[in-house]
């Protein structure tokens, strides 16, 4: 219920306020003054193993350094993140779900390199130094405060992440990189956001990135990645649990079903060729393994095939009838470099100002 107590028992008068007064969650925050946070630590906050619950209505799981979880077993419900840290945030193991919060994982630099972490978001599902649209930075008591000097990335080696954010799925006031890992995104419905939002780059080497949203706001990987990818664009906005089948001929590469309405889909995978010959298709059932929509074995029937396609580059950015869209941002390289950085292309249907 994220609910809170003053030292007198009685109940909390609003979000980010104790007994009257307002709570930031910025470095001058003392250790000892009552909190609204769950588990609060100052220079360091070092997790390893046991089962924690919190429902709490400011932070869950908060330091004003760094943070880093090796093991253990989390169930968090936050007003607020539901894991923040000042400084890098990392994940290297243990089972995190993040049941309920405004942004899901929070630092100057958040690093993912094992684990499953499965969140919810109001707002960003990760998001590094305040994101690319600086969305977590206002218009809320605590607001979250970064040093300008810090490194501001994310960054996936491995594990097992699951965003199902109302914002942007990955938030990035820096580049973004990964390297292996599973990544599933179920992003905004509204066109204001996208399910990848990044200041410079998003290069993918390995591991499968599944990232679904709206379109007006939606961004590809970088074209200097070393993994391909496909970003599709739907004429309308496709229902939740509609799979989407992408095949070889061998029968094999993504079967996904998004938990909310989409309307772009992003899909990188090591199957992923140029110069081979893919069928998409929408609806249907799968025989598979189901772990959060991702399929897994089995076969696919009564889907309607939409299109034959072949990748044509590193990022290939088409529309469900299988042709060229000029979008998704795609970026070549950073910010300096021709046709890249924020004067990208845009897919047309709306934006917010960067």
């Amino acid at each position: 219920m994220n609910s809170s107590t003053s030292t007198g028992d009685g109940e909390r008068p609003g979000w980010g306020q104790w007994g009257g007064g307002p709570m930031g969650n910025t470095s001058a925050e003392s250790a000892e003054t009552p909190s609204a946070k769950g588990i609060k630590a100052g220079s360091a906050l070092y997790l390893d193993g046991g089962v924690i619950e919190i429902d709490s209505s400011d932070d869950s799981l908060h330091t004003n350094g760094s943070a880093v979880v090796s093991g253990g077993t989390y169930s968090l419900s936050s007003g607020d993140d539901g894991f923040h840290a000042d400084a890098d945030l990392t994940i290297r193991g243990g089972e995190m779900e993040i049941l309920k919060s405004y942004e899901g994982l929070e630092g100057a630099s958040v690093t993912i390199e094992g684990g499953t972490v499965r969140l919810t978001a109001s707002d960003d599902g990760v998001n590094a130094a305040g994101g690319n649209d600086s969305s977590s930075l206002g218009g809320r008591p605590g607001q979250n405060q970064f040093s300008q000097s810090s490194d501001y990335f994310i960054k996936i080696t491995g594990g097992y992440l699951v965003v199902d954010a109302s914002g942007d799925g990955l938030d990035s006031n820096g580049p973004i990189t990964m390297t292996d890992g599973t990544v599933l995104i179920n992003g905004p419905t509204n066109g204001g956001n996208g399910a990848l939002d990044f200041a410079s780059t998003f290069e993918i080497s390995g591991g499968l990135l599944i990232a679904a949203g709206s379109a007006g706001m939606a961004q590809a990987p970088s074209t200097s990645s070393g993994q391909n990818s496909l970003m599709i664009t739907y004429s309308g906005t496709q229902k939740a649990g509609t799979l989407v089948t992408l095949l070889d001929d061998s029968g094999s590469v993504v079967a996904f079903a998004p938990s909310k309405d989409y309307q772009t889909m992003i899909i990188s995978s090591p199957d992923l060729r140029q110069n081979t010959s893919y069928t998409l298709s929408s609806g249907g059932g799968s025989t598979g393994e189901n772990s959060d929509g991702l399929y897994t074995g089995g076969t696919v029937s009564g889907g309607t095939l939409l299109t034959t396609l072949s990748l044509n580059g590193t990022v290939t950015s088409l529309s469900d009838s299988g042709e060229a869209v000029s979008g998704g941002m795609a970026r070549p390289g950073g910010m300096g470099d021709p046709g890249g950085g924020m004067g990208g292309d845009r897919i047309p249907g709306g934006g917010r100002p960067r």
